[in-house]
């Protein structure tokens, strides 16, 4: 669209006779061709660039997967370790039951033994003591039968006290083996951690890279957006330079030459109160970056009214309908011819004109309705372009402003 836009620049300034013009236009020519191959390029890296960004998304939420799945493991390891910690307390204090109960068996045992011995070195003696110390038959083998009960007894302590080792030595066995189970499932999963662990890590170095292609890319197409600013700059430059020209040529007129509309015959194309009050771009260059940001070029060749969509547009002098289609960047479009070489043209219309091709109409005839239709517009408004030639028209060639058309100057 720049390059249509600059050759309307260039198609206009040749009307005169400089014999700089094809220099002129083969620097422009060249330039326009570098800024859209720069263009080109910076589509490609945006292209690029989106599909970085949806890789950087995949990859960042693949982390936070691992992440909360690394966290799930790790409460599960907490809670074994929990688990580990009190079968251990548990383990402990059955040893420590165990060893008492071993001390008593130990202690009854030695208590046994020293009886045992004494009534053995001392047997006869005990039994002739009893015998002549007791007031009856009776009383000694009392005595004789206490002696023998205080033995059972000895016995039956020291059975009872393995008992109750052994069932606590039991105890302890179970729970060590539940420990053993509690290790192994912890182990199974600190291991499923460490993999998680690799694969987070794996995850953020191919992150680090994507950001670093996602940095690179974008400083590509800072590059190119200040290399096409500069070309701008300079085709604007040499513009600006051959106007100078060719109005000193000219006696200082810059007015367009032998094509130039001296008259108001044109009507103004909307109705009350759309009026040149609602002018909201002239022809010309121009620097609105919310205009510039839908792809339009700098170079504005017509006349931005503003109307709400579905506003009659009119007719501005008696004429022929010779196109009426459908543009992606300028929406539904109708062009009249006017005789003497002039054309006009009506762009981002809601819909295509009620006319059609090769239909005379007249001052006042409604055309088409104002609309927001193309890719460069940012809202509801009428664009008025007025071009001339002798040789038919063509849609963006030899482009004038319209404003001395419709009496604004």
């Amino acid at each position: 669209m720049k390059k249509k836009i600059f050759r309307i620049i260039i198609a206009t300034l040749m009307i005169g006779t400089l014999t700089t013009m094809t220099l002129f236009a083969d620097d422009i020519d060249d330039l326009v061709e570098e800024n859209e191959e720069l263009e080109s390029q910076i589509e490609e890296e945006r292209a690029r660039l989106d599909e970085i960004q949806s890789n950087i998304t995949n990859i960042e939420d693949y982390i936070m997967e691992i992440d909360s799945e690394i966290y799930r493991i790790q409460s599960t390891i907490d809670d074994y370790a929990q688990q580990a910690e009190e079968k251990q307390a548990q383990i402990e204090q059955l040893q420590r039951e165990i060893e008492e109960k071993q001390a008593e068996m130990d202690k009854q045992y030695e208590a046994m033994k020293k009886r045992i011995k004494y009534f053995y070195e001392n047997g006869n003696v005990t039994f002739i003591d009893a015998l002549f110390s007791s007031e009856s038959i009776a009383d000694a083998l009392s005595k004789l039968q206490y002696i023998a009960q205080l033995t059972n007894y000895d016995r039956e302590m020291i059975e009872n006290l393995r008992i109750t080792k052994e069932a606590i030595e039991a105890n302890k066995a179970e729970v060590e083996t539940q420990l053993a189970e509690i290790e192994n499932l912890k182990a199974a999963q600190v291991a499923q951690q460490e993999l998680l662990d690799d694969a987070r890590a794996q995850k953020e170095h191919e992150l680090e890279m994507a950001y670093s292609e996602k940095y690179e890319a974008e400083e590509a197409m800072a590059a190119m957006a200040a290399e096409i600013e500069a070309n701008e700059e300079k085709i604007a430059e040499l513009v600006r330079w051959y106007d100078e020209q060719r109005a000193a040529q000219q006696g200082g007129d810059n007015s367009g030459g032998e094509y130039m509309y001296v008259g108001g015959d044109f009507m103004w194309p909307l109705p009350s109160p759309y009026g040149p009050d609602c002018i909201t771009s002239r022809f010309g260059f121009r620097d609105d970056p919310e205009v510039i940001g839908t792809g339009a070029g700098y170079f504005h060749a017509g006349l931005d009214i503003w109307a709400p969509e579905g506003t009659p547009i009119y007719a501005v002098l008696d004429g022929v309908i010779v196109a009426n289609f459908y543009s992606d960047n300028i929406g539904y479009v109708v062009a009249l011819y006017h005789g003497d070489g002039v054309y006009t043209e009506m762009h981002h219309m809601c819909q295509y004109s009620p006319c059609a091709v090769g239909d005379s109409v007249s001052q006042g005839d409604v055309i088409g309705y104002v609309g927001s239709t193309g890719r460069y517009v940012t809202g509801a408004h009428l664009h008025l372009g007025v071009c001339l030639g002798d040789s038919g028209w063509a849609l963006t060639s030899n482009y004038v402003d319209p404003a001395p058309y419709l009496g604004l100057y």
